[in-house]
Parts: C-alpha cells; structure tokens; sequence
C-alpha cells in the first residue's frame, strides 16, 4: 500500500510539474506574439496610410521600408515620391527624379512633398508638369514640401526637365502657406506670390503679426523681386495722416505698447519702394506720450535686415533695377 502511495504523489507532483512548464510556454508564446503583432489601435497616426503588407517581405524591410506614394511622367522623365519609415518609427519623404531610367536627383527630408502648390491648389493647373513656368522655354517641373503642424515651414524646388536635367531654384517661404505661383499680364512666364513672414511673432502674435506680399520673377537665372510689378505710388500727406489716426487710435497704446498696425503698414510702404513714406508715417503716428520710440525705431529696422529679400527691397527703395533694366524691361 505504501508503494502505491508514493508511485501515486510521484505522478501527481510529475503531472504538476508538466502542467506548470505547459503553463510558462503559454505565456512565453503570448509575450512573443504580443511584440510582434501590435494592435491597429497602438499604430502611430503616421503609419496609419502606409501599406503593412510590406512587413512579409524579406526581414530586412522591418528596420526600414518605404513606399511609392506618388509618380509622374514627362518624356524621359519619371518623378517618384516615397514615404519611409525607419526602425523606430521616424517617417521621411524621398524625392526622386529619373532620365532614361537613371537617377538624376534624389533628396530625403522629413517635409512631406507635393506636386503642385501645398495650400493654394486652385492654381496647380498652371505648374502642371513639363509646363513653360520660368519663361525661358525649358519645360519645368515644381514640387513642393510642407513640414506640417500648425504654420511653417513650406518651400518649393524649381527643375528643368530639357535635354539636360537641371536644379534652377529652391524657394524657402517659411510661413507664407499659400504662396503660389500665377499668371500676370505681358509676363512670358509665371511669377511666383508669396508673403514675407520675417515679422513672425515679432512684438506680437503670430496672428498678429504683418506679413508683406513680395512678387519673384526668374531672371538673371535666379528668382528675385519682380520691382516692375510690386513699386507703387508714393501715398500722399493726406493718405499718411489717415493711416496715422487709425494707427494711433489702437488699444494697444492704452497699455504702453505698440500697435501693430504701425509696423503693418510701415512694411506695406517699404515693400511698395516708399521707405521714405514709411519712415514719415512712423514720425507721425507713435502717440507723443508714449516712451521708447526711438528704440522700436532701431529694433524694427534690425528685423527688417533680417529679411532673405532685404538687399533687393533696399534697391526697390532706390530706384535702382532689381529685376529689370532702368528703362522698365527684363531680361530672362
């Protein structure tokens, strides 16, 4: 009897012992699987429209994949957009540009890219591609890119899709979201509208803060301020004292502090070639009993150096040709 005993607590403590290991495995192979199927909820949003079916492929691809997102053609070129995401979830955009089947141009950022403008679509059918857009009668392509977020940063890349492939032009634009290029009467290309943000936050907030309107044009090879197009006629003594009694009558002054209307407008006329205006309206707009003129003076005209336009706004202010000859015409 006590035999059987002893047989019978062995195969029970065995059966226990298996029953635990059977037990531990589970969980192992639930932990395991847990790591590698990650619930659609628990997927980052930037993940969201990239296509998962590419994790069955080779083992390679789970530390980086990427995907064509967008491509175009023109002759013998193809334009293609990928969107990558690295092992630990940091996407990035790839543009890439082939002739004949070779890369002749290729960049990565995290900036998303586009074809066509970022914010003002209704004038994307004027870039479509292999368009005329400098002037010069080299079929062009534009690409855009956006960082995303609440404002900033967009720029545009300018190509020549000829015999020859070329980079002719990059455009930062900063805040200026729905910059654009369009088409002006007795221009043999586009220009290209954007807003100077270089007051971003200055003195004020963003939503605040003036923003002056710069016209490009390519010339000379470059893109530079269209003066033909943005100079305007000097404001009279009477428009000044206007825009001075509108000026002084903001409710910023009531607590000791500048209205932006001021600096507004000041930057309307310096963009327009009318510094001189600008300065006059300064004079008679600051409130007589309100301290530090002379120091926001001095502090604006360092922000307004700044400025990625400055030494082209300063010829503007000059007379002297920016982006045409002193007789009115431009050369391409």
């Amino acid at each position: 009897m006590r035999t059987d005993s002893v047989r019978k607590a062995s195969l029970l403590h065995i059966a226990s012992n298996t029953i635990v290991a059977a037990a531990f495995g589970l969980l192992v192979l639930l932990r395991i699987t847990a790591i590698c199927i990650v619930p659609v909820d628990h997927v980052p949003d930037r993940l969201r429209d990239i296509d998962l079916e590419i994790f069955k492929e080779e083992p390679s691809t789970l530390h980086r994949f990427s995907t064509l997102a967008k491509e175009k053609t023109f002759g013998e070129y193809q334009i293609r957009i990928y969107q990558k995401v690295d092992e630990f979830g940091s996407a990035s955009n790839q543009l890439q540009i082939l002739q004949h089947g070779t890369i002749v141009y290729s960049s990565e950022d995290t900036y998303r890219y586009y074809f066509g403008h970022v914010g003002a679509k209704e004038y994307d059918n004027l870039i479509k591609i292999g368009n005329d857009v400098t002037g010069n009668g080299v079929p062009n392509l534009v690409v855009s890119s956006y960082s995303g977020g609440a404002h900033c940063c967009v720029s545009f890349e300018i190509f020549e899709l000829g015999v020859e492939f070329r980079k002719i032009a990059t455009l930062d634009v900063t805040d200026s979201y729905y910059s654009h290029f369009e088409k002006r009467p007795g221009e043999k290309g586009l220009v290209f509208v954007a807003d100077d943000f270089t007051f971003a936050y200055w003195n004020t907030g963003f939503a605040q803060s003036p923003a002056p309107e710069v016209i490009l044009r390519y010339c000379n090879g470059a893109y530079r301020l269209a003066d033909d197009l943005m100079r305007k006629p000097a404001p009279s003594d009477i428009t000044l004292l206007g825009y001075a009694e509108r000026i002084k009558n903001k409710p910023e002054w009531k607590n000791g502090e500048p209205a932006p209307l001021l600096w507004d407008v000041m930057l309307y006329l310096i963009y327009n070639g009318n510094a001189e205006s600008a300065w006059k309206l300064f004079d008679i707009a600051w409130p007589k009993n309100i301290f530090g003129k002379a120091e926001f003076l001095q502090d604006f005209k360092k922000q307004l150096a700044r400025s990625q336009y400055w030494e082209q706004v300063k010829l503007l202010n000059e007379g002297a040709p920016v982006c045409c000859e002193p007789d009115g015409k431009y050369r391409y």
